[in-house]
């Protein structure tokens, strides 16, 4: 049995009730019970994470660090809780950023006490933590996760556009946050599926077919179709394998599938 199921970070605060309209009202935590006579002490709450604030008798005592987090939270989606945090006024520290040495998508704010709250989200197999279901540790067998493809692209930049506009991708990270110069790699995501494409250039292109296991397949097609990405006949009902699917084309000439199973 795992015995540990979670934690919660101390805050020694200068006002409790400032500190509680931030976490509350920018920050998105709930509202908690007050402790102390007059109030010292509260944990707000959001989702499955508690932060304890704490009033001490002397502020001067309180000394955040400026040189590293004094708390990280990882989170399912770090680029809308970063819109909605900076949207309702957030100090932020950091912009979002996608850091390679361990595979995060992160952002960093401060507190009205100046503490610094990072918030990261695992994007590939070598981050530190990733939603996913705990394992067995009597597990026999390696279970598979899932499968990242690389897709060649003759031009990144085009194909980021074509997928975010016709087929409803948001663009996670891309090489120009790292490194100088045009777009030579990017991840693309939408729900819970990555795809990841590497600029070749024409003389090596090489096409990839992926298929793309959905779940309730027709309002997919139907916005496809809306944008103009296939036509009505695209669309293969009762296969004899058990599907219904439907297939296109990126402007990298990459065939998609997209089928679900019957």
């Amino acid at each position: 049995m795992n015995m540990f199921y979670g934690s919660a970070p101390v805050f020694f605060v200068k006002d409790l009730h400032r500190s509680l309209d931030y976490y509350c009202d920018v920050l998105g935590f709930a509202r908690p019970h007050l402790w102390g006579d007059p109030p010292n002490f509260a944990m707000p709450q959001r989702e499955d994470i508690i932060i304890m604030l704490s009033q001490p008798e002397d502020p001067a005592r309180i000394q955040p660090r400026e040189e590293i987090w004094d708390a990280y939270f990882w989170v399912r989606d770090a680029r809308k809780l970063y819109e909605e945090m900076t949207g309702n006024g957030a100090i932020v520290h950091h912009e979002l950023t996608y850091k390679a040495a361990y595979g995060n998508l992160e952002f960093i704010i401060k507190d009205p006490d100046g503490y610094i709250l990072a918030f990261g989200q695992g994007m590939t197999e070598n981050a530190f933590y990733q939603d996913k279901p705990e394992e067995d540790a009597h597990q026999q067998e390696t279970t598979f996760l899932y499968m990242c493809p690389v897709l060649a692209s003759s031009d990144v930049g085009r194909d980021i556009r074509w997928y975010e506009e016709k087929l409803g991708f948001e663009n996670v990270f891309d090489s120009t946050r790292y490194a100088a110069g045009p777009v030579n790699y990017a991840v693309l995501g939408r729900q819970k599926l990555y795809l990841h494409l590497q600029f070749q250039y024409p003389q090596d292109m090489t096409s990839t077919d992926v298929r793309i296991e959905v779940k309730n397949i027709q309002p997919l097609f139907r916005e496809y179709l809306k944008n103009g990405v296939i036509e009505a006949s695209a669309m293969r009902p009762k296969t004899a394998w058990g599907t219904n699917e439907f297939g296109l084309f990126d402007p990298s000439g990459n065939r998609l599938t997209f089928l679900e199973d019957l």
